[in-house]
């Protein structure tokens, strides 16, 4: 039997959904769904270090040659939020980020008056942080690392953590040194990939450089707004769930990048568009007439019956229970 990494659920061994072969790690995994607290789980649960500082991805590859701030959809979103709804409660404080990157997005939230901690596994990552952003409190570690180092001696108004949630192997104890670390009126939010999105399969095996990155072992949880709702509300917290809307320039990027995978036509690869643009009035023009007569108007058609079929992510607001 196979145990729910959620809600402790057993599930039949040979009841899987699917199996899939990572070509990364040379494992194959088998998914599963919990029918108790709906969350789909991939297993072995098994967590490879290596795979985010050897640059295997393009993220993190462009991360470590970052040069300024570049917020991603998710962080914008959070930006969004914060700004409308929390800013007069919590004009300022301190702040955790979780899987902090090269700390683009702390960098800027430090600018808005919070006192900044990050961290993250990527040690390229945030010698970035540190080297080109200036940040101090950053540093290379898991966020089990981080609590016994500091668990004693700093609490946080907020802890953030975009598009980690699913790397994880033990969810259940990184909730848990998320609640140790979080002062009893704090907030945590982040978001995760939306396993109940619009041509999900496509998006999984249609990115521009990173095929599969939605897969093992990369990604281990697939949460849908009920699972992820059901492990806040069962582990200490009150959380609101909310399906995220991109912005309407990623979006774009998204389908110039889809129409790349596709066609091969080098012209919607978004890096050349941006560098296009970049480059010369005259190639700017070009860019910008690419995107204004093909890719805007199929992003703005798409992205409109995309988001009324479900949000390409999932944001999560919780605060401990009292």
């Amino acid at each position: 039997m196979i145990e729910c990494p959620s809600c402790s659920s057993t599930i039949d061994e040979k009841g899987y959904l699917r199996t899939y072969f990572s070509d990364a790690s040379k494992v194959e995994y088998k998914l599963y769904h919990c029918s108790n607290c709906d969350l789909e789980f991939w297993t072995p649960l098994e967590f490879i270090r290596s795979i985010y500082e050897e640059e295997a991805i393009s993220d993190y590859k462009g991360a470590h040659q970052a040069e300024t701030i570049e917020l991603t959809a998710n962080h914008r979103y959070f930006v969004s939020y914060y700004l409308k709804n929390l800013k007069k409660s919590y004009p300022s404080g301190t702040l955790l980020d979780v899987g902090c990157g090269n700390g683009s997005f702390i960098k800027y939230i430090e600018k808005q008056g919070f006192d900044v901690y990050g961290i993250d596994i990527d040690s390229k990552s945030v010698e970035v942080a540190k080297n080109k952003f200036g940040l101090k409190n950053v540093y290379s570690m898991s966020l089990d690392e981080f609590s016994e180092k500091f668990g004693g001696n700093l609490k946080f108004d907020m802890i953030t953590c975009f598009e980690v949630l699913e790397h994880q192997t033990d969810i259940k104890s990184f909730i848990s040194k998320v609640s140790l670390l979080l002062k009893d009126d704090g907030i945590f939010a982040g978001t995760v990939p939306n396993r109940n999105r619009a041509f999900a399969d496509l998006t999984r095996y249609h990115s521009k450089a990173d095929k599969n990155l939605d897969f093992p072992p990369h990604h281990f949880f697939w949460f849908s707004d009920k699972s992820l709702s059901w492990f806040f509300e069962n582990n200490g917290f009150v959380c609101s769930v909310k399906e995220t809307k991109v912005p309407y320039d990623i979006f774009a990027d998204r389908i110039s990048n889809l129409i790349y995978v596709i066609t091969k036509i080098k012209l919607f690869d978004s890096d050349i568009l941006k560098k296009n643009s970049e480059s010369n009035r005259f190639n700017s023009y070009i860019a910008k007439m690419i995107r204004f007569l093909l890719v805007y108007p199929i992003a703005f058609f798409v992205k409109h019956i995309y988001e009324a079929m479900g949000g390409f992510g999932l944001f999560f607001y919780c605060k401990k229970k009292m």
